[in-house]
């Protein structure tokens, strides 16, 4: 458990999503409640300057507190970070967890890349769940492997018929990284059994 200022959580929720992330995003955080043992940093394939919107429209919707992910934001339970578009996003700091945002180059062609956000977390080996939802490519690959392999956390993956376009969940399903297959709107009570 990690404990700053009064702040208590349990597990760090990392989660990558690409193609039709807005919508999923909406219906994933509108059905998590705001006492769960829960820290959350999200990373949105999408253009400089769009986060800030998407931010504030699902945040009117949800008990957690939804914003854009700042440089030295600290993790604090029952608040989502959703990384600014155009920069990188990485998790520093195991015994404070904070958000780190650069101008780092691109990674395997994304800015802000998944695979950065989850091996950064790889790298503090505290208790997370790995998400990674709709979307085109192979993002997140590589950032799944490292958190598997600190043993300390679950993977879980959007189901091909949930999903706008199935190509990041299925090459985590495919690599057989996955720990739960889900539809997105069975994730929220999924996520509520791991972690109570």
């Amino acid at each position: 458990m990690i404990i700053q200022s009064g702040n208590t959580f349990k597990y760090v929720v990392v989660i990558g999503v690409s193609t039709g992330g807005p919508q999923t995003l909406k219906e994933l955080f509108s059905n998590l409640p705001k006492e769960l043992p829960l820290t959350y940093v999200v990373v949105q394939h999408m253009p400089e300057g769009y986060i800030p919107n998407m931010a504030h429209r699902i945040n009117q919707i949800s008990s957690l507190t939804i914003k854009t992910a700042v440089n030295g934001d600290i993790l604090r339970q029952g608040e989502v970070y959703i990384s600014p578009g155009g920069h990188q996003c990485q998790i520093i700091n195991a015994a404070i967890p904070t958000i780190k945002i650069t101008t780092a180059a691109h990674y395997k062609g994304y800015r802000p890349s998944v695979n950065l956000l989850f091996s950064s977390l790889a790298k503090l080996n505290i208790n997370s769940i790995g998400i990674v939802l709709t979307g085109m490519g192979q993002d997140g690959l590589d950032g799944v492997q490292d958190l598997r392999n600190t043993n300390k956390s679950t993977i879980i993956v959007q189901d091909q018929a949930s999903s706008v376009v199935y190509g990041m969940p299925r090459a985590i399903y495919d690599a057989k990284l996955h720990d739960h297959i889900v539809s997105i709107n069975e994730m929220s009570n999924l996520i509520k059994k791991l972690v109570r």
